[in-house]
């Protein structure tokens, strides 16, 4: 089980973390690179193919939070598209898989990596945070007229299995390392956070809110009774507190945008 592997990551220094998701890939036989620079180390899966999509998440945490939900979850997703594509190989598109560090202290594990290596070949990036737990997708920073071969070939996947899926501004965080290949101009580049419908709820209250320009006191209020604030940042994002279910669904979605993605490729 997914959780199984998020609660050998839990509560652990981001330096055991990272030690860990090498282990993994050691033992499953998967080729990896480190990358450094000046104060952190990137871990790589990378394809050879000539087009390419980025598929990420980070593996450090919020100081001293557990870390399981952030980004604990989406880690792992990321190890097990890893394992899939070892033994599945896609046909035309490579999957370059990228776990970053240092996205809690302002995206330079990705900033920084995209300055030295930039972005030859990927064609559009996958973010994943916090995708342990909800029954729907929101995907962000997006409005209603964006586009993108990945944004619609998720938003399709997703439809096809009866998962909702909204396009919001910003879901929690107002940052995420989508936002690094966005400006080196990977312009299909999103993130994917797993909400409930009451989160959903709440975030149509807010915007209604601002629409009719409440104080900003009252509009933290709304925005604090969505679920996903009960454990962000917390001491109580546990691994416990997760939905397998919810992680399979993000994988799921994952693995089938890849597949129809590679098969439209001329």
């Amino acid at each position: 089980m997914l959780i199984d592997r998020i609660k050998e990551l839990e509560g652990k220094l981001d330096q055991d973390r990272f030690r860990t998701i090498l282990e993994w890939l050691q033992q499953e036989g998967i080729k990896f690179e480190v990358k450094e620079n000046q104060t952190g180390k990137n871990i790589q899966i990378p394809s050879t193919k000539d087009i390419k999509i980025g598929l990420g998440s980070h593996y450090d945490t919020f100081f001293t939070t557990p870390g399981a939900n952030d980004n604990g979850s989406a880690v792992v997703v990321c190890v097990e598209i890893a394992k899939r594509l070892k033994q599945f190989p896609l046909n035309k598109l490579g999957v370059e898989i990228f776990i970053f560090d240092e996205e809690e202290k302002g995206l330079i594990g990705s900033r920084e990596y995209l300055s030295e290596f930039g972005v030859k070949g990927i064609i559009g990036f996958l973010n994943m945070e916090m995708v342990g737990y909800g029954n729907r997708f929101a995907l962000w920073p997006l409005k209603k007229e964006s586009n993108g071969r990945i944004l619609e070939a998720f938003e399709k996947m997703a439809s096809e299995s009866g998962i909702n899926t909204n396009r919001v501004d910003q879901i929690v965080m107002n940052r995420a390392d989508h936002e690094s290949f966005r400006k080196r101009g990977v312009l299909d580049s999103f993130t994917v956070t797993c909400v409930t419908d009451k989160d959903m709820e709440v975030a149509e209250h807010y915007y209604k809110a601002v629409e009719f320009e409440v104080d900003q006191k009252t509009l933290n209020e709304i925005i604090m009774t969505a679920p996903i604030f009960d454990h962000y940042h917390q001491p109580t994002d546990l691994a416990i507190k997760l939905s397998e279910k919810t992680l399979q669904m993000t994988l799921e979605t994952v693995w089938r945008t890849l597949i129809e993605i590679d098969d439209k490729i001329a």
